[in-house]
């Protein structure tokens, strides 16, 4: 007895060491993402009687898998809405935090058989048991770990309940120190008003970037911007109104660009743009786009101010194949070009 309750012990405490190993790993290396996977590998590890499973996340009244092993690959495409799964609804209406054990899966796991066809025909071998509960994290359930055993030959105990439970406990806590770093990470990254990557993390992307371009021979053009008249703006309209400026500068400039370009506020009215597998003249038409826009657009507060900019361009590897030389070129052309439009004005 007094050796069982020892082991039990170890358990708990090998969960815990486990679970803040995590948290360190993920503070370490700054790839939260990771974490939910590294977690459930964890707790697979952990359940001697558990082989595969997967950790759902609630998300719009949906159930997707955010971590998955031994599924085929497309699982982590699929979601299904909450009452698809009799046991989860049951938790989540009912706000249940106790391990649950289900057997005769091809029953009681799904309330439609269709479902679980599909379901099982992504497993070489079809689970037999379910072992479930849900994580919650203030008093809130963000989601469920399911934890499948495929071996007819053992059961889920009701130690292995006990050992859930508190591990659910300690994925609460993992998951709400990862969130936290995700917080901390995107603050250190981000710009506050516009939302885009801050001057630090703009080169740690240019560094990735141009790594990747010498490997792939692509090509890739890094823009510096500096928008004109901010200071007027901020003096004669006030500080509130210069951000407005500049939210809708950035606004629509993004709207005009790809999803894998680069966009980054280096500070106060620069900006720097890294416009991905493309060439000069594809990045003058966008620029001539974006000029076009930025002139047909009116403020309410004022049908005479229009968002202008200089800029300068240097393509990778025409101009240079060095960061440091390239932000020179780029940043000389931007000011030839803000010196030319200010003898037009």
């Amino acid at each position: 007895m007094l050796k069982c309750q020892r082991h039990k012990i170890e358990q708990m405490k090998n969960i815990t060491s486990s679970m803040m190993e995590i948290s360190n790993q993920t503070l370490s290396s700054e790839e939260v993402g990771n974490s939910v996977q590294m977690i459930l590998e964890k707790s697979l590890e952990i359940i001697p009687n558990a082989q595969v499973g997967s950790i759902l996340f609630i998300r719009d009244s949906k159930l997707i898998y955010e971590a998955s092993k031994g599924y085929s690959f497309d699982q982590l495409e699929m979601s299904y809405d909450i009452e698809d799964i009799p046991v989860y609804q049951r938790y989540y209406l009912d706000k249940l935090n106790n391990p649950t054990i289900v057997g005769e899966l091809d029953k009681f796991l799904f309330r439609k058989k269709y479902i679980y066809d599909h379901w099982k025909s992504m497993f070489n071998k079809v689970p037999v048991e379910l072992l479930c509960n849900s994580i919650i994290i203030d008093d809130k359930i963000i989601g469920f770990i399911s934890l499948f055993n495929i071996d007819n030959n053992s059961k889920f105990s009701e130690e292995d309940k006990l050992l859930v439970k508190h591990l659910c406990n300690e994925i609460a806590i993992a998951l709400k120190n990862a969130q936290l770093i995700e917080k901390t990470l995107y603050m250190s990254r981000y710009d506050t008003l516009t939302g885009l990557c801050n001057r630090r993390y703009f080169r740690e992307l240019f560094v990735k970037t141009i790594n990747e371009a010498v490997l792939s021979n692509k090509v890739f053009v890094v823009c510096i911007i500096d928008l004109n008249n901010l200071k007027t703006v901020n003096d004669n309209y006030g500080h509130d109104i210069g951000d407005k400026f500049l939210v809708k500068f950035v606004e629509i400039f993004k709207a005009e660009i790809d999803n894998n370009d680069i966009f980054g506020r280096s500070g106060g009215d620069e900006f720097e743009v890294i416009f991905v597998n493309k060439d000069k003249l594809q990045v003058l038409d966008i620029i001539e786009r974006i000029n076009v826009t930025l002139k047909n657009y009116s403020f309410d507060f004022s049908k005479y101010l229009k968002i202008t900019f200089a800029y300068g361009l240097a393509e990778f590897s025409k101009d240079s194949t060095n960061i440091a030389e390239l932000l020179k070129i780029a940043d000389k052309r931007m000011y030839e070009k803000k010196k030319i439009m200010k003898k037009n004005t």
